[in-house]
């Protein structure tokens, strides 16, 4: 099964409750299956482990909606609303027995060179650091540090303790390393939900990789995300990672925070990093390409209404407030919506949409502002990347969004052995 699916909803509810959700699951997938084997897959590549699957998250982001459908204007507590999506940032996925291993590693917001704001949306964040440090009492943070158990090897073979092969430090003057930001609409998720597929990644590119915490809304709301997921780009360099040996990773809400972090580096006039994976990127927010409404019924996530107060894209940009004009227009802002971003003088760009995703005519429209092609990949085989273009679009047939965490498609082993592919190829030019 796959990792991040299956969140065992209601997690620390009574017996009954617990009892009542098995028997619901159990019912979604003698219908799901009864389904598969009269009508045939929903999408012609799907298996029936596949549909299961995306029925039941689909059944659990339900679930959470219905606990939380009571809440709007009037009503709205950003910390009430935090603890009804605990559930999903609580998801800690096992690798105890994989070929990797992972600590969970923690810094302070405290150097005097994180303390400068490289734009003006972060001043007042900036402020708030310094005086907090100024107080004695710097924020901390923490990242996960994942790697496989070949790279581990091979650091303890050159001298190092196994703890310091899992350290936020370079393991050599010249490590790359892979900074993957994960997604949930700024809201959900955490670095644990991510872990699986990292480790994934590490084992087929031979890097290490760092998943970053950082402040969800709606409690800490645009721009506390990028900022925290800036800081600790930022704090990599501090710890003697150079930028052109720094991968920047990200999925979904993750993919929007690697293209605001390029349009900040590139504004204050800083270094790019080495290349920016993005993974289902969440680039528009606005919601209003017509993949929207063409992909209901079979990508997994919910249609995003306007109307509702606790719609992802008011949580993240103005939780509890009307949607006003003025909400509308932050949602064009390039650092919201990277779409509106330039990205001329940006790192490299490698870019995984699935073919049947709701976000997927927003990939399309950012690939087409890159000037990256679109290759069509279906099937477990990558058919490899052999190119001097800066910037490449892959989309995957028959796929929903974020589909590399789903075990139960075979286009998810050939998107992992395409994230290695590009980079292959990247260094290879």
């Amino acid at each position: 099964m796959t990792s991040i699916v299956g969140f065992g909803y209601p997690k620390n509810g009574s017996e009954d409750e617990k009892a009542s959700y098995n028997q619901e699951i159990v019912d979604l997938i003698e219908k799901t299956t009864l389904k598969y084997n009269t009508q045939g897959p929903r999408v012609p590549n799907w298996t029936l482990g596949m549909e299961i699957v995306i029925d039941k998250f689909g059944h659990d982001l339900h679930i959470l909606g219905e606990k939380t459908q009571l809440v709007n204007e009037s009503n709205f507590d950003a910390k009430e609303v935090e603890k009804a999506y605990k559930i999903i940032r609580d998801i800690e996925v096992d690798i105890s027995n994989r070929d990797g291993d992972y600590r969970k590693r923690y810094w302070n917001v405290s150097d005097d060179a994180l303390l400068i704001s490289p734009t003006p949306v972060f001043d007042k964040l900036i402020s708030e650091d310094i005086e907090l440090k100024n107080n004695s009492n710097p924020r901390q943070l923490f990242a996960e540090v994942v790697a496989s158990k070949k790279i581990i090897g091979s650091a303890i073979k050159s001298g190092m303790s196994y703890e310091q092969a899992l350290n936020i430090e370079p393991l050599s003057e010249n490590e790359t390393v892979i900074l993957f930001f994960h997604g949930g609409g700024f809201y959900l998720e955490s670095p644990g939900t991510n872990r699986g597929a990292a480790l994934e990644i590490s084992e087929e590119t031979g890097y290490r990789v760092m998943l970053p915490d950082y402040r969800y809304a709606p409690v800490n709301p645009f721009p506390a995300s990028i900022y925290d997921g800036y800081l600790f780009y930022k704090f990599l360099t501090i710890q003697g990672f150079k930028p052109k040996n720094i991968i920047i990773m990200g999925d979904s809400a993750g993919g929007n925070w690697c293209l605001c972090n390029m349009q900040i580096l590139k504004e204050s006039g800083q270094e790019q990093p080495k290349a920016a994976v993005l993974l289902s990127p969440w680039c528009d927010l606005s919601f209003s390409t017509d993949s929207w409404k063409r992909n209901v019924g079979i990508d997994f996530i919910p249609v995003p209404d306007f109307n509702s107060v606790l719609c992802d894209a008011r949580i993240y940009t103005a939780p509890g407030k009307p949607f006003d004009e003025s909400v509308k227009e932050m949602l064009r802002h390039p650092l919201v919506s990277p779409i509106h971003g330039n990205y001329n003088g940006c790192a490299p760009m490698y870019i995984q949409s699935g073919e049947v995703e709701l976000l997927v005519d927003d990939i399309d429209k950012l690939a087409e502002k890159i000037g990256a092609k679109e290759v069509y990949i279906k099937g477990s085989e990558h058919p490899g990347i052999d190119t001097k273009d800066r910037n490449i679009y892959e989309k995957y047939a028959g796929m929903v969004h974020i589909f590399f965490h789903f075990e139960e498609s075979e286009e998810k082993k050939a998107a992992i052995k395409g994230i290695g592919n590009y980079l292959r190829n990247l260094d290879s030019n």
